[in-house]
């Protein structure tokens, strides 16, 4: 109790603090760290969901093309059976 009877509040007329309080320099250390982690960790995010995506973009562009030829050969057969062969009509 004889530290507080030492104290000097700075207050204007009006029953505002002059002087802002400060918080400690170990808690704006705790926030600026704990700010650093969550952008670490928001960027690794990122950095993992690219890395992914490079990592199954080959695999996507083989199953395109895949599907393609797929695509074109049923058109090719399908057409095979409507080609017109002479005089006998349509060929089945």
């Amino acid at each position: 109790m004889e530290n507080e009877k030492d104290r000097v509040i700075d207050m204007t007329l009006t029953g505002e603090f002059a002087t802002p309080a400060t918080p400690p320099i170990g808690a704006r250390l705790m926030l600026w760290a704990i700010v650093g982690t969550l952008l670490a960790f928001a960027l690794l995010m990122v950095v993992v969901a690219l890395w992914f995506l490079a990592m199954i973009l080959p695999l996507i562009a083989g199953l395109v093309v895949v599907a393609y030829l797929a695509h074109r050969y049923r058109l090719w057969r399908l057409n095979q059976g409507m080609r017109w062969r002479g005089p006998g009509g349509w060929n089945r």
